[in-house]
């Protein structure tokens, strides 16, 4: 995953959230708050992960739905 956000004035955002979820379930399995966070998932399957931004002029969030397959018995 990479954080695309434009951070191109100084100081527009001063929050970073990451949410992970199984796909079709409402609790997160991780909320990671770091600019570039790394992250293991715990097994093969459909993920949702969003990506929640907050700063002076409010917040916004930007969802990407992710399939994760075992890489040659590598992690995930």
């Amino acid at each position: 995953m990479l954080n695309t956000t434009d951070l191109s004035v100084y100081g527009c955002i001063f929050e970073v959230q990451w949410d992970i979820f199984k796909l079709n379930e409402t609790t997160p399995i991780a909320s990671l708050a770091a600019w570039e966070p790394q992250f293991t998932f715990p097994e093969a399957g459909e993920y949702r992960v969003v990506l929640n931004v907050g700063g002076p002029a409010g917040t916004g969030a930007s969802e990407l739905l992710l399939s994760v397959r075992n890489r040659n018995d590598g992690g995930y």
